[in-house]
């Protein structure tokens, strides 16, 4: 039986300047890992209009259960993005939206039950409702705790990020979001971006947080996975034509959540992440459907 992967957080329409596309780091693991043979359990909120109706149709095409959708009264999220250079592209969050009031509920307590891994990123921390529910789910589960940071000023509160540093058993960041909690959070405000200073800071933070491990993405620099029991293991990028980044260190999460699942080697399973991440920042949106063909065909 394929694994249950519950992801929590925003759903939400990216808004680009060519159109709108289907977001949110938790929508987008969610579509990878159902073309990926597991089943995600998406825990989220839209709001009683035609964005959200249209959202909860997307999931029915491509057979991501709306179980634990709920809907409530604010409006369904949308985020202008700005796509202008696609290596840095730039958000606009709208806040309140419906997925700042997910309510815990006896259906949520027994997703948490059921789950073998939890995947969560800081954005679900913004409101204290979806706060306070994020906080139950943790309570009622014996998963895997994944923690996939998101730098969206001005949505970051660090006791909570400390909060569920000491929570979660994986983090998930990239060169930028780790820099950051080096400066702030491990006190060493000169930090910069090269290996040995990246190599320790992970360190740091692994033994300061218990942590078993953190998967690093470095944009065209590649990918490490850190871990206090071994040696790092870099992975080189593969190089595409990027059309733009948004969605690609989740489609990289959701390889290495894949891999883990399927209890592949570490080799393999950070070789089909940057794979599956280089695939994604070469299609436009954050939820493409996978070709699995173009996927496996990419080369150094």
């Amino acid at each position: 039986m394929s694994k249950k992967i519950l992801c929590y957080g925003e759903m939400l329409w990216d808004d680009f300047p060519s159109g709108r596309v289907p977001g949110g780091a938790p929508l987008n693991i969610a579509s990878n890992l159902i073309q990926l043979g597991l089943q995600p359990m998406l825990v989220s909120a839209v709001g009683q209009d035609a964005a959200g109706e249209e959202l909860l149709n997307l999931l029915r095409q491509r057979q991501i259960p709306e179980t634990w959708i709920q809907q409530n009264r604010l409006s369904t999220s949308r985020v202008q993005v700005d796509d202008s250079q696609p290596e840095e592209v730039r958000y606009e969050i709208l806040f309140p939206v419906a997925w700042d009031r997910i309510a815990w509920n006896e259906a949520l307590r027994e997703a948490a039950e059921q789950a073998d891994m939890v995947i969560f990123g800081s954005l679900s921390l913004r409101h204290p409702q979806s706060l306070a529910t994020l906080r139950q789910l943790l309570a009622h589960t014996s998963a895997q705790v994944i923690f996939d940071l998101n730098l969206r000023p001005p949505f970051l509160h660090f006791p909570d990020v400390e909060d569920f540093l000491h929570r979660a058993q994986l983090l998930k960041v990239n060169e930028e979001e780790l820099l950051f909690l080096t400066r702030y959070l491990l006190g060493n405000a000169s930090a910069s971006a090269t290996t040995e200073t990246l190599v320790a800071a992970a360190a740091a933070l692994c033994q300061r947080y218990q942590l078993a491990g953190i998967w690093l993405t470095r944009g065209g620099e590649g990918a490490y996975w850190l871990a206090p029991d071994r040696a790092p293991l870099a992975q080189k990028a593969y190089p595409v034509q990027v059309k733009d980044t948004v969605g690609a260190g989740d489609a990289f999460l959701s390889g290495m959540v894949a891999g883990l699942a399927a209890e592949k080697s570490a080799a393999e399973i950070l070789d089909f992440a940057a794979r599956l991440g280089a695939f994604v920042a070469s299609q436009s949106g954050g939820a493409p459907l996978h070709d699995p063909a173009a996927i496996a065909a990419l080369k150094y």
